[in-house]
């Protein structure tokens, strides 16, 4: 009975890591000499610039390595073997999910002298058919976001398409609007949407977006080529959390509207200055323009974990926080509609909401509505007719 328990677990945890699309990257390549001859029990380290922390890895008998599971960021890539030059190679970005290719040619020399590789072209990742977008940090932190909402620059990418209502930056807390999207003419609620690899799915919408200084960079995948991102007929969404780093650092922010920084929409106008709606006083454009107030606060930090005398986690551990409150006092519009009855309508008289129309009913003349109405009652339109309200 044990181990069939045990075999059923492993099952459960292969079911997830195969549902998952990993968020993580990898660098893989070969070894080679000058003549392309394969150098075997080379060391390659692959460094996180931010974090410090380094992957190590030895190539086979083929010459071939490969460094998984890097979280996003700028590694610097080294090599070292007997008889050879050390080689190094810096600023080399591993984006989300990325697989990408390295190959490194060594050097005859000893190995206390170092090839640096700097100017090369950026590298494009062959290893796959995926196509998409990559949204990183710099535009996040440069753009304007709508509602402070990370996500909404989806919207940029290629074949995608926006069928969420416009222009409703108080909306961006609401993920079924916000990611209502569709991609190369699939219908909306066709996307899957992930965080750090882990589904993020509430229904056929987003079930939640993390704050915009919290977000390292997401991925938009509009073909799913992969079978580990082909649950949905559209696209992928893969969104990836910042990690603290080898130093503190934080943020904190505060975005506030309200009404008097709003203009006026072309409904609210009509409104105000139609004369069937009443004279224009203050008290009627509060009605118009109500008291609307948007503040949305947050702030981060985080850095390596370390305690005092204890332990020191740089270079090894790290911890991050971040928060968001949203805050919206004030109504949507003003009261421009009443569900409670005035006394009038309770006895009977309904004669306000016809306004300068003209009424009659079965055996009266035409003449101006006032009082309980008897059955049946008539109304006559602009034209003259008679019709039975």
């Amino acid at each position: 009975m044990k181990t069939i328990t045990t075999i059923f677990v492993l099952c459960l945890l292969a079911v997830a890591a195969v549902s998952a699309q990993d968020s993580r990257g990898q660098i893989i390549g070969r070894v080679n000499d000058a003549s392309g001859a394969a150098v075997p029990a080379a060391e390659v380290k692959v460094t996180n610039a931010a974090t410090g922390v380094t992957l190590s890895s030895t190539t086979n008998e083929q010459g071939n390595y490969e460094a998984l599971y890097l979280q996003p960021g700028i590694y610097t890539v080294r090599a070292t073997a007997t008889g050879f030059k050390s080689y190094a190679r810096e600023n080399l970005e591993v984006r989300v999910s990325d697989r990408l290719n390295v190959d490194i040619s060594l050097e005859l020399g000893a190995v206390t002298e170092t090839v640096n590789v700097t100017a090369t072209t950026p590298l494009l990742e062959s290893t796959n058919a995926n196509l998409g977008d990559v949204v990183d940090e710099r535009r996040i932190t440069e753009l304007p976001l709508s509602g402070g909402n990370a996500i909404t620059l989806m919207r940029f990418t290629t074949g995608l398409n926006d069928y969420a209502a416009p222009n409703h930056p108080s909306l961006a807390a609401g993920m079924d609007a916000v990611s209502n999207v569709g991609v190369n003419g699939t219908r909306g609620g066709n996307v899957e949407f992930s965080v750090n690899g882990v589904p993020n799915m509430a229904s056929t919408f987003a079930a939640y977006s993390p704050p915009a200084d919290m977000v390292q960079e997401f991925k938009v995948q509009t073909s799913t080529y992969d079978a580990s991102v082909g649950h949905v007929g559209g696209g992928n969404v893969n969104l990836v959390l910042k990690s603290g780093t080898n130093k503190f650092h934080g943020s904190l922010y505060e975005f506030h509207t309200n009404n008097s920084l709003q203009a006026t929409d072309i409904f609210q106008r009509q409104f105000y200055y139609d004369p069937a709606s009443g004279p224009q006083t203050p008290e009627k454009f509060k009605t118009v323009s109500p008291q609307t107030i948007l503040n949305r606060f947050g702030g981060t930090i985080g850095g390596p974990v370390w305690v005092p005398k204890v332990y020191n986690g740089k270079s090894r551990t790290f911890w991050i926080y971040g928060y968001e409150g949203f805050r919206r006092p004030g109504v949507e519009r003003g009261n421009y509609f009443y569900t409670v009855p005035t006394a009038a309508q309770r006895s009977g008289d309904f004669s306000a909401l016809l306004g300068a129309n003209q009424c009659t009913n079965a055996t009266a003349t035409v003449g101006v509505c006032g009082g309980a109405f008897t059955t049946p009652l008539m109304v006559t339109d602009n034209t003259g007719r008679s019709l039975q309200a």
